[in-house]
């Protein structure tokens, strides 16, 4: 092969022609010419990979995506440490890429505020479901986001930093206990707030990635199309009747009352009818199949990561309720005995 052949890659194109409902055709290109595979210093869309030059911005940038992967986990973490005082309080018992990530952070502080200033259960269920969503959207942009701004050999190093942010909340158990104690649960949600709002406008501020053109030269009525909204909406509710069967279930409703019988079964077929539509019906299905082709490490992966989910959240809600109810009931002493947990929480988050 020649040395230029070697060293450069000429033109590479690729077409990708679709049709919408309406028989317009669209095409999409990605053109890559003129690329020397030898130049350290070359910089790709998302500055993933060369050479970055760090800025005061970009650095804050990286804080603020970092803090907003860690501002994700705090509402949960306040949240599980202090189910007992919010039952006592509320007289319920509960047993039973910019723009991206800017509106995860604002949904995060919106449901912050609104568990903040919750009286009933139904506000504290609206609050943590916002604030939930919000985690969600936070936890995978600060991930994404993060990498793409740092050079592929920092990736590891950088995500590592990242997981490291949730260090100083480890004490989760010992400082919802002492405000709980001498103030009001209500302290965990303000602090949550507090922190994602910051985070919020620093990256409202300093976060500034180069746009993917994944979807260029498609209108923003076709990229809605390609939405899985069915797909979206029969997961959604089936996961929601299967898990209220779930709690309600031998705790507020007998196992075999039409109440328990009808949200588990009807929540099994919605997610029978959602596996049977992204496998044979959805013309852009949530889970493209080509994810699992030929790579057995990504079955692998959701596997280990749902396994490690379910320690989790256990140990998170859990394990407070149970050091409160079992030892003496002594702030400090209890949330001592949260502290090691919560160093066990943190390694699960680094999975």
């Amino acid at each position: 092969m020649a040395e230029s052949e070697k060293n450069k890659l000429e033109l590479v194109q690729t077409n990708a022609t679709d049709q919408t409902s309406s028989g317009e055709k669209l095409t999409q290109q990605e053109t890559l010419q003129e690329v020397d595979l030898e130049n350290h210093q070359a910089f790709k869309g998302d500055d993933s990979d060369g050479k970055v030059h760090w800025t005061i911005r970009k650095l804050l940038a990286a804080t603020f995506l970092a803090m907003l992967y860690t501002g994700s986990q705090i509402p949960l973490y306040f949240a599980g440490a202090t189910l007992s005082f919010i039952a006592k309080d509320i007289g319920q018992d509960l047993f039973g890429k910019r723009y991206i990530a800017l509106f995860g952070a604002l949904l995060l502080c919106t449901g912050c505020a609104v568990l903040g200033s919750a009286h009933s259960l139904a506000q504290v269920l609206a609050g943590m479901a916002m604030a939930g969503a919000g985690a969600g959207i936070g936890e995978l942009t600060g991930l994404a986001g993060l990498a793409e701004t740092v050079p592929v050999k920092q990736r590891g190093y950088s995500l590592a930093i990242l997981t490291a942010f949730v260090l100083p909340w480890c004490p989760y158990v010992l400082y919802a206990e002492l405000f709980s104690t001498h103030s009001t649960w209500r302290w965990g949600a303000w602090i949550s707030l507090i922190f994602n709002g910051v985070t919020g406008i620093g990256l409202l501020l300093t976060y500034f990635p180069q746009a993917h053109v994944r979807a260029e030269g498609l209108s923003w009525q076709a990229v809605v199309k390609r939405i899985d909204f069915v797909g979206g909406g029969l997961s959604i509710a089936g996961l929601l009747l299967f898990l209220i069967a779930l709690q309600a279930g031998g705790y507020s409703h007998p196992w075999t009352s039409a109440y328990v019988l009808c949200t588990l079964l009807i929540g099994l077929a919605l997610i029978c009818v959602w596996v049977l539509w992204e496998a044979k019906f959805a013309r852009y299905p949530m889970i493209p199949p080509q994810l699992f082709m030929g790579q057995r490490v990504v079955s692998l992966g959701y596997a280990v990561a749902f396994v490690a989910g379910m320690n989790f959240f256990s140990l998170l809600n859990f394990w407070p309720l149970t050091i409160a109810s079992v030892y003496d009931p002594i702030p400090v002493k209890i949330g001592l005995r949260g502290i090691s947990v919560g160093l066990a929480t943190a390694s699960t988050l680094s999975t």
